[in-house]
């Protein structure tokens, strides 16, 4: 048996003891969430709260869900890439990918903030690497000029005091 695995269930367990012990709940953690409007349940798990601002508020928040959509769906195609990323790299690093995201993802009422998630994913990013060198010339041209593209949009978006996080 692996004693990290001990150390970390350790920390949790004296993490979760310190909250029982200075607020009378050991999952302080997960019950401060409703004050974010972010509470557990099938609300958030479905992701009801961004369909409703796609159904009942596109044109005026169209930019926070093309933000959502974007981490949600490059968070989700993640996740999908996880069988090859333990053929490629073996079961440790398809793990890291899976626990990484899919705790998040199941636990964001509207996938935003995800993107910092992923960018913990590092190994997506390794396969993403090794496809891509295979691939024409042309098709790496292509994705480093989207990629720049994107990195300069989101930029100026930031720099003008839009929320992209």
């Amino acid at each position: 048996f692996d004693v990290t695995v001990l150390v970390s269930a350790a920390g949790f367990a004296a993490y979760s003891g310190f909250l029982w012990w200075r607020w009378g709940d050991p999952l302080l953690f997960s019950t401060v969430q409703k004050y974010w409007n972010q509470s557990s349940g099938p609300v958030t798990v479905l992701k009801l709260h961004l369909a409703g601002i796609i159904v009942l508020k596109p044109a005026q928040r169209w930019l926070y869900i093309l933000g959502c959509l974007l981490q949600g769906g490059l968070s989700v195609g993640a996740v999908l890439l996880v069988p090859r990323i333990r053929k490629v790299f073996g079961w440790g690093d398809a793990s890291l990918v899976l626990v990484s995201l899919a705790i998040p993802l199941v636990g964001s009422k509207d996938f935003q903030g995800l993107g910092r998630y992923l960018l913990a994913a590092f190994p997506v990013f390794a396969w993403a690497g090794s496809w891509l060198r295979e691939r024409p010339t042309r098709t790496r041209r292509a994705v480093l000029v989207v990629s720049a593209l994107l990195l300069l949009t989101w930029s100026h978006l930031y720099a003008r005091g839009y929320y992209v996080a």
